[in-house]
């Protein structure tokens, strides 16, 4: 618990001082590349505001969760009824010989 409270302060004093953010091309980086444009990374949220999307977050995710259960859980069904409506046909009644009358 110690070093979940520990990662998070970290994060929020790196997350607090802005470093610099360039994006060459396709890729982006705290160093400049030759034609860098600077990206504005400022989140000008309140504190409320992020407790606010961190609640919305957590809540999409227990509510993803639910739904992929859900989901495996009828999945699994149907491959049960699948697998018991693909029984072994009834096996045929073996033909008998037919004896033909010859005059």
């Amino acid at each position: 618990m110690k070093s979940i409270a520990t990662l998070t302060l970290c994060l929020l004093a790196s997350a607090s001082a802005q470093s610099a953010v360039y994006r060459c091309g396709s890729t982006y980086s705290q160093s400049p590349c030759p034609q860098a444009r600077f990206v504005d990374v400022d989140d000008a949220r309140t504190d409320a505001q992020r407790g606010d999307a961190q609640l919305l977050a957590a809540s999409d995710k227990r509510l993803g969760d639910q739904m992929a259960s859900e989901r495996l859980a009828r999945d699994a069904a149907q491959t049960r009824a699948a697998k018991s409506a693909h029984t072994k046909p009834a096996k045929r009644a073996h033909a008998t010989k037919i004896k033909w009358f010859r005059p």
